[in-house]
Order: structure tokens, then sequence, then C-alpha cells
């Protein structure tokens, strides 16, 4: 038993040498964990947004498939992660409902859950569903699932830590950004940014110039400036106007400061 436990654990860790290597650590940890327990492995942020995922061979339902396209944990599993502070091992239900909108019984019987949630700075910020049918999660699987709850925190930690610096660096560029730009070019600015929808729109210099009494040239030197700050950029489409993309969404904010 200890034999076949090590061996597992060596599977497991053997992901480790890989993650510098693979873009998608999460996904290859979610897979190996998978074929080791023989289950089907979710991981999800506390929005319910499954992050990555693994659905083992041997519970194959077209059903699932189907609602993991919308990349959302069923709202069951999500209410019972948002309770727990501890794991959840075994949860057992012998002829399950199904969890997949549209579909009432579930296809396979005798499902074991098993939750465990993740923390980083006291908060909860993710957890792990794990599911498996007919036989339920034993000692020994606790004990890899410990293991890879300690390698999936970690990673996370980390690009929750990478996402933190990101939105900084994003923040000061924005304000950088906002404070190359004079009074009436900022007015402009916002004017055009007050047009934008889901981040990108094509507007007419034309238009805004006589809505605002400007010249065509603050126009453009602002959207030049932001340009070259990477918050937006920008593509000439002619007589149709200028196509703009906004890349960092915090200027809008900085452009509100300086108009109020």
């Amino acid at each position: 038993m200890y034999q076949e436990l090590l061996e597992k654990l060596k599977s497991l860790n053997s992901v480790l040498k890989e993650s510098r290597l693979n873009d998608d650590f999460l996904k290859v940890i979610c897979v190996q964990l998978s074929d080791i327990l023989t289950s089907n492995v979710y991981l999800f942020n506390d929005k319910g947004t499954i992050v990555s995922y693994s659905t083992n061979k041997k519970y194959y339902c077209k059903f699932n498939d189907n609602a993991l396209k919308a990349y959302s944990i069923p709202e069951s599993y999500l209410n019972l992660a948002k309770k727990t502070k501890n794991p959840i091992i075994n949860i057992y239900t012998e002829n399950p409902l199904c969890t997949c909108p549209g579909v009432e019984k579930c296809i396979y019987k005798n499902r074991y859950t098993s939750i465990i949630p993740i923390y980083y700075n006291y908060k909860k910020i993710a957890a792990i569903l794990l599911i498996k049918y007919d036989s339920s999660f034993s000692q020994e699987d606790q004990i890899i699932c410990e293991h890879a709850f300690a390698i999936i925190s970690l990673e996370m930690i980390k690009n929750e830590i990478i996402e933190i610096k990101k939105d900084a660096l994003n923040m000061a560029s924005a304000q950088i950004a906002a404070n190359t730009l004079s009074y009436t070019e900022a007015k402009v600015a916002k004017e055009i940014f007050n047009k934008i929808e889901n981040n990108e729109a094509i507007i007419n210099a034309n238009e805004i110039s006589n809505e605002l009494f400007v010249t065509r040239s603050i126009i453009s030197n602002a959207l030049n400036k932001m340009e070259s700050a990477g918050v937006i950029i920008t593509k000439s489409l002619g007589v149709k106007g200028t196509y703009i993309k906004i890349l960092n969404p915090h200027i809008s904010e900085e452009l509100d400061k300086i108009n109020n």
C-alpha cells in the first residue's frame, strides 16, 4: 500500500518539473490528479468560474461536456464551497440528480463528492471539486488530495500575486498617461471613452470636434499620447472614422479624476 501511495505521489510531483515548461500548469495537474484518483476534478474560483478541470474517461457524460463550455460550476457546489471552511470528503448520493441544465437524473449512481477550499491571506479564493462514482475516496486518496491541494494552492497564490502586480502596473501606467494630457485633451479623451462600449468603438473625429468645439489636432494629440502610453490602440478606417480599443481600463478612472 505504501509503495503504491509513494508511486502516486511521485507521479504527482513530476508535474512540478513541468511547471516552468507548460503555460497551463493547473490543467496539467488537474489531468494528473484525475488519472491518479479516477475522478472528475474541477478547480473554480470564489465567483464560480472554472479555472481548470479534467474529466475522467471512466465517467464520460455528453451533458457534462456541454455544460463545461460555460466554464461555470453548478450553483449547488458553489454554495457548498462558500459555506464550508474545511475540506468535505465523501458526500454520498445513491441516486444523484444531474447538475447540468435541462437534465433530471445523473446517468451514474452512487456519487461521492469532495470539496477542498483554497485560502490566500485568510480569504477563500477558490476550491477543488472532486467527483467519482461507485467507490468512495479512500484515505490514500485523501493523502494525495492534500498533497495536490498544496501544489495547486501555491500555483494559484503565485497567479494571484502576478495579477495584483499586473493591476498595479496598469494603474501606474494609466496615471502617467492621464497626466501627460492637457485639460482640454483630457476632456476630449473622456468624451471619447463615453462613446466606447465593451472596450472598443469607432469614433468620428469631426463629430467630436463639433460637439466640444475643439480642433482635430487636439483630438489627434490626445489619442497619440494615450496610444504611446500603451493604454489604447487605434487604427484609421478612412472615411469611416478611427477604431479604438482600450487596453488598460484604469485610464477611464484617471480621466475622471482630472475632470472632477
